[in-house]
C-alpha cells in the first residue's frame, strides 16, 4: 500500500528523481488474528490520542513482516525476538501520533475524493484492473477494520507522509560533506596478501571419542529437534473455477463489450522526448527556454540540447527520449500539449509539477488494435475475472464451514465444490520453518495454535495470496526430542576442529606478520609456506570482495606500509601488506558521479534532520506510556 500511495503522492517518476521514505502505519501484513479483536486496551496516550493494544499488535506483526520480507524467503524467523520489536514498535506508533498532532495544527488534511481514489487505485482490491467491492469488504473483515476506521488510518499515513516529504525535501548536501565522501568511497588501496586455508589446519586436527562424548552431553540441549506437526488440508484456488467460465453463454458478448471499451480508449503511439528546466545560477527558466528556442531555430538538434539543458538525469543522457505514450503516461499538461501534434513538431513551453518542460514528438505510430489480435487476451481476462468472482464466493461459504465442521472429511461434504478439493498432507515442519504450504509463516503460526493443536479442531481459512485459500487440520503431532550421540557426531566433530583450528590459525598468522613487519617480503614467505599470493595496484575500494572489504577496514593514518591480517566468514585466514592508500578526488568525478554522490549525502542527511525533528515534537508532546515493554514483555 505504501508503494501506490508513493507512486501517486509523488508525480510523475519520470521526472523527478527523488524517493519518499513512507512512513510505515501498520496496517497491512497483518495477519487474520485481528479479526474480530477485543484488543482495545490502551498502551499509550499521545496528546490526548490513544494507541491501543490492537494498534499495537498490528505494528508488531507488521514489523515482524517486513523484516522477513527483507531477509528472504530462507531466514529462519525464530531468529526474531518479537519482544524486542514490541518496544521499537511502540515507539514509531507515538511518534505517528506525535507526528499527526503537528499535522493537524498545521491543517493538513486529505480531501474524500483524493482518498476515494487512492482505495480505488490500489492494487490489493482490484480484480482485473477495476476495483472490486467485494475484495475490500474480505479485506476489512479480516484485518479487523470497518470502513471508517481503514480511511481514517489511511489518511493518517498520507498526512504524515505530506510533512515527511516536506522535511526531507529540504536537505541538502555541503561541499565539505560531499569531499568527505568522495575521499572514502573512491579511495584506492595498493596491497599483497596471501590466504592460509582453514581447511588445512583442520585436516590435522585429531579430536578423541572422549572430547567428543564430553561435549555431546554438556551441550545436548543445543541439539534438541523441536516439536513437529504434519497437516492435513484443503486448497481453494480461483483456478478451480476458470474451466467452468469457458461454458458462459453470454461470454462473447462480454469480450465484444469489453473491446469496444478499449476501443475507445486507443490512439495513436507518440515517442516523446523533452527538456526539463531548473532555474540556474546565470539564467532563469525563461531564459534558457528562450535560448533553446532560439538555438533549435539555428538547425541544432534536440537531442543535443536536451543533453546540455535539461536536469532530467534520467533522460538528458539519451537526448531527452521518454518512449511512447498513447496519452495517459504522462501529466495531464503535458499529455494535451503533445496530442496533436506530429513526428518532428514540438510545443511551447509546458508547465506540470515536475516544472517546466519543451517537448518534441519524435515518432508517430498507429497502434494495432483489432478484435482479431485482441479477441483471445480479453476473453481470458474477463475469464480471470469471472473465475475470481466465483472464488469469493466459495470462499465466503469456506469460512463459515471451517469453523462450523469438526474435520476436513465434513467440511469438504458440506462444501458445494467439495468434490473438486482434495485433502492433502504436509511433510512434518516446525512452528520456524517448513516446505510447501508450511514456507508460509500465517500457516505454521495457526498450525501451532491452540485450535488445531490442542483441540485438532480446523483451523480459519488462510489466505496465501489473492487466488488461493487453506483449511488446516492436525495430523501427527511429533514431540521434541534429542537426536543420539551417532546422529550428530560428524557436527561435534567439525566444531571442534573449527574451535582448535581457529587458534591455531591465529598462531601461525601472528609468527608470518611479525616476521613481515621485521623485514621479510610477503611474497617470499608465502612461496616458502606453499600460501598462493595476490597483488593489487591501486584497487577501488568494494572491487576485491570480501578480502578486500577486510583490508579497506584497516586504518592507515599510522603510517605505510602496514602489516596485518583477519578472518573472512569462510574460516579462511588472510595476511595482507598495505602499501598505498590514495584518498578519492573531486576533480576525478564525472558530473553524473557528483550528482550521484550529492544526493546519496542529502538523503542521508534528510534522515539525521528527520530524526531530529520527529524528536523535537516527541518532547514537545504529552505522552503517556501505560506499559513499559523495554523492561517486561507483557502478553497482549
Amino acid at each position: 500500500m505504501i508503494q501506490s500511495l508513493r507512486e501517486n503522492l509523488s508525480g510523475t517518476v519520470a521526472f523527478i528523481l527523488v524517493g519518499l521514505i513512507a512512513i510505515p502505519l501498520a496496517f497491512f501484513g497483518v495477519e487474520s488474528l485481528f479479526l474480530n479483536s477485543t484488543r482495545v486496551n490502551d498502551v499509550a496516550t499521545v496528546n490526548g490520542e490513544d494507541i491501543t493494544e490492537l494498534e499495537l499488535e498490528r505494528a508488531v506483526v507488521t514489523q515482524i513482516n517486513q523484516i522477513l520480507s527483507y531477509l528472504g524467503a530462507d531466514i529462519d524467523p525464530s531468529i526474531i525476538d518479537e519482544a524486542a520489536i514490541r518496544p521499537v514498535a511502540l515507539d514509531q506508533l507515538i511518534q505517528q501520533k506525535a507526528l499527526l498532532s503537528k499535522a493537524k495544527r498545521d491543517n493538513l488534511g486529505v480531501s474524500d475524493q483524493f482518498l476515494g481514489e487512492q482505495v480505488r487505485n490500489m492494487a490489493s482490491f482490484q480484480v482485473g484492473g477495476q476495483f472490486n467491492e467485494t475484495v475490500f469488504r474480505n479485506f476489512l473483515t479480516n484485518y479487523g477494520y470497518t470502513p471508517t476506521s481503514f480511511a481514517d488510518a489511511l489518511t493518517e499515513e498520507i498526512v504524515a507522509n505530506q510533512l515527511l516529504a516536506g522535511v526531507r525535501a529540504s536537505a541538502f548536501a555541503t561541499q565539505l560533506d560531499l569531499e568527505q565522501r568522495i575521499e572514502l568511497l573512491d579511495e584506492t588501496r595498493s596491497y599483497q596478501y596471501f590466504t592460509i586455508p582453514e581447511a588445512d589446519v583442520m585436516a590435522s586436527v585429531e579430536v578423541p571419542e572422549e572430547d567428543v562424548q564430553a561435549y555431546y552431553e554438556f551441550y545436548q540441549e543445543d541439539y534438541r529437534e523441536p516439536e513437529k506437526v504434519s497437516l492435513n488440508y484443503v486448497s481453494l484456488n480461483s483456478d478451480l473455477f476458470l474451466e467452468e467460465t469457458a461454458e458462459r453463454g453470454d461470454l462473447s458478448d462480454l469480450v465484444l463489450e469489453r473491446f469496444e471499451l478499449l476501443k475507445t480508449q486507443q490512439g495513436d503511439q507518440r515517442r516523446v522526448s523533452h527538456i526539463l528546466f531548473e532555474a540556474g545560477e546565470d539564467a532563469s527558466v525563461d531564459e534558457q527556454v528562450a535560448e533553446v528556442q532560439d538555438r533549435l531555430a539555428q538547425g541544432e538538434s534536440f537531442s543535443d540540447l536536451a543533453s546540455e539543458f535539461s536536469v532530467d538525469v534520467g533522460s538528458a543522457n539519451f537526448g531527452g527520449d521518454l518512449g511512447f505514450t498513447q496519452g495517459g503516461t504522462f501529466p495531464e499538461a503535458f499529455e494535451a500539449a503533445i496530442a496533436e501534434l506530429q513526428a518532428g513538431e514540438m510545443t511551447g513551453a509546458v508547465e506540470t509539477e515536475a516544472g517546466t518542460h519543451l517537448v518534441q514528438v519524435t515518432e508517430v505510430s498507429e497502434v494495432d488494435f483489432s478484435i482479431e489480435t485482441q479477441y483471445a487476451s480479453i476473453e481470458l481476462e474477463i475469464r480471470n475475472e469471472l473465475a475470481q468472482e466465483n472464488y469469493l464466493n466459495a470462499l465466503d461459504e469456506l469460512r463459515e464451514l471451517a469453523f462450523s465442521t469438526d474435520n476436513l472429511d465434513q467440511l469438504t461434504d458440506a462444501f458445494t465444490y467439495g468434490e473438486q478439493l482434495v485433502i492433502e498432507t504436509t511433510e512434518p515442519f516446525t512452528e520456524d520453518v517448513g516446505v510447501g504450504i508450511a514456507t508460509n509463516a500465517a500457516v505454521r503460526a495457526v498450525a501451532f495454535s491452540d485450535v488445531v493443536l490442542q483441540s485438532e479442531l480446523n483451523s480459519e481459512v488462510i489466505e496465501l495470496s489473492e487466488s488461493e485459500a487453506v483449511v488446516l487440520h492436525l495430523a501427527e503431532l511429533i514431540p521434541s526430542s534429542i537426536p543420539a550421540l551417532d546422529e550428530v557426531s560428524d557436527q561435534i566433530v567439525e566444531q571442534l576442529q573449527r574451535e582448535e583450528a581457529g587458534a591455531m590459525l591465529q598462531g601461525i598468522a601472528t609468527a608470518l606478520e611479525t616476521e613481515i613487519r621485521n623485514g621479510a617480503t610477503l611474497d617470499s614467505v608465502a612461496d616458502r609456506e606453499g600460501y598462493a599470493w595476490q597483488a593489487a595496484l591501486d584497487t577501488p575500494r568494494g572491487t576485491a570482495g570480501e578480502v578486500g572489504t577486510l583490508i579497506f577496514s584497516t586504518l592507515v593514518d599510522v603510517g605505510l606500509p602496514i602489516v596485518s591480517g583477519g578472518r573472512t566468514s569462510d574460516g579462511n585466514y588472510h595476511v595482507f601488506r598495505i602499501t598505498d592508500a590514495v584518498a578519492g578526488q573531486m576533480e576525478n568525478q564525472s558530473a553524473e558521479q557528483l550528482a550521484q554522490a550529492r544526493e546519496q549525502v542529502a538523503l542521508e542527511r534528510s534522515e539525521y534532520e528527520w530524526a531530529a525533528y520527529t524528536a523535537s515534537l516527541e518532547e514537545n508532546s504529552n505522552i503517556d506510556r501505560k506499559v513499559d515493554y523495554s523492561v517486561i514483555d507483557t502478553e497482549i
